[in-house]
């Protein structure tokens, strides 16, 4: 399945982790950082420049709420 990023940037995955793994593989803050700090760090800059709450208790939550919250827009494949 694909998204777009509110900016633009195509992310893959059928899976919230692959999901996780594909926004974090093409970051330029936190690529190297674990699963669970680069989202910490995902969603403190998406409700910087948002103003929108995005939870990390884990990958489907996150991921659910990056779509929810206009983060994520889902693609045609």
């Amino acid at each position: 399945m694909g998204y777009k990023t509110h900016d633009g940037e195509i992310v893959q995955g059928t899976t919230p982790q692959e999901i996780v793994a594909s926004l974090k593989a093409g970051s330029r803050f936190d690529s190297l950082k674990s699963d669970k700090d680069f989202s910490k760090g995902l969603a403190m800059r998406w409700k910087n420049y948002s103003g929108k709450d995005v939870r990390t208790t884990n990958p489907k939550v996150f991921v659910e709420d990056l779509i929810s919250t206009k983060f994520l827009i889902k693609t045609r494949n």
